[in-house]
């Protein structure tokens, strides 16, 4: 196969030469970043790790004393391990991290030696380099977990109640996205603590079964989630089949439609339903056929690139680029490809100073976007 060429140093873009800076490679599948200070980023390893990067070096012992990583066995399923990292809305104040994995138990045997697993979150802090204060905030129940080892989503953002919303993919038993008493397949909301939210839309159904934790529900498989800047709604990334990758704005108690609605076709090529569209279900505001991949997304809110203001970037896995999109309120008028050629791209991020840092599965790196200043 050869080897893999790093990025180019730089990228040719409508309104900026990009210079590509590879701060850190040899890492284990990067998924996501956030920034506690000026100078400190965390990120996590799909692995089964957190790292720190100072000053835009890694340091080389990862975080200590954190929940049991994947089993080895189950790390060779690719898709099983630590998900996403965020920060509580008044971190500098409480110091609340939270993190989304894949959790090995359940009920269910082992299959080919890989343990039933399912999407989890809990939160701590960081204290002398160790994990400390623990805290289980989404805990599946044990009929949640399946031997199936896709579709985890694990996405995480907070609102401005400070309410967290997370993305469960449909763990690809398909019809479960449209089960309100199946987690699968849902974007969920809960207090930043765990609790229940009060005005979630499926509160009044908890006695037929409902999960008062759902917010929105027909979803794929969300890799992708963002708060626009300024009206503060969450926009999402979904993987679809072949065909079908969508952007959608999340709204409580709509229906996405997946698997009665898709743009895509099943994975073999077939059909896997007539409708594209139906009443009632929520049609994607922009879709891409053939798929891209995409996966995590990241609002342009910086001033090293003012010409892209609310401009949505989203990171794409199988077409290993980033795509810049223009918007006009919930439509897309331009697309623009503003990084090609390094890798599969998992997540950006905008840093403290507002250069964008890429994660990258390909050799495992962190890269930094920022724009070439002409002398």
């Amino acid at each position: 196969m050869g080897v893999i060429p790093p990025p180019r140093g730089r990228s040719e873009t409508e309104h900026y030469k990009i210079k590509v800076e590879v701060l850190a490679e040899g890492l284990d599948r990067p998924w996501g970043i956030e920034f506690l200070d000026e100078r400190t980023a965390l990120f996590s390893e799909l692995g089964g790790q957190l790292r720190l990067m100072i000053d835009g070096k890694v340091l080389p012992a990862p975080i200590t004393g954190l929940t049991e990583p994947p089993s080895a066995v189950s790390k060779l399923w690719n898709q099983i391990g630590f998900l996403d990292v965020a920060l509580h809305p008044r971190y500098k104040e409480n110091g609340w991290i939270y993190l989304s994995y894949v959790h090995e138990g359940g009920n269910l045997p082992t299959v080919e030696g890989k343990q039933a697993c399912s999407t989890r979150i809990i939160r701590g802090r960081i204290r002398n380099h160790a994990w400390i204060d623990e805290e289980v905030i989404y805990d599946p129940r044990p009929e949640d977990y399946t031997s199936i080892a896709g579709h985890f989503g694990g996405r995480m953002v907070f609102d401005e109640e400070e309410n967290l919303h997370f993305s469960i993919g449909d763990r690809q038993r398909m019809l479960n996205a449209q089960n309100l008493s199946r987690p699968e397949g849902k974007f969920h909301r809960l207090h930043d603590d765990g609790r229940p939210v009060a005005d979630t839309p499926y509160n009044a159904l908890e006695s037929e079964g409902v999960l008062t934790s759902v917010f929105a529900y027909g979803s794929r498989n969300a890799q992708g989630m963002a708060i626009h800047p300024e009206t503060r709604e969450m926009w999402a990334a979904e993987h679809g089949p072949m065909g079908g990758d969508e952007i959608n704005v999340i709204e409580a108690g709509a229906n996405y439609g997946w698997p009665i609605v898709t743009k895509g076709l099943d994975l073999d090529g077939s059909v896997q339903t007539p409708y594209k569209s139906l009443p009632g279900m929520v049609d994607p505001i922009h879709y891409w056929d053939p798929s891209p991949g995409i996966c995590g997304i990241e609002f342009v809110d910086s001033p090293l690139f003012p010409a892209w203001k609310n401009n949505l970037l989203v990171a794409t896995l199988k077409h290993q680029l980033i795509y810049r999109l223009v918007l006009d309120g919930h439509k897309v008028v331009k697309e623009e490809v503003i990084l090609r050629e390094s890798g599969r791209i998992r997540d950006i991020k905008t840093a403290p100073d507002g250069s964008l840092y890429v994660l990258t599965d390909r050799r495992g790196m962190i890269l930094r976007l920022t724009p070439e200043i002409d002398e």
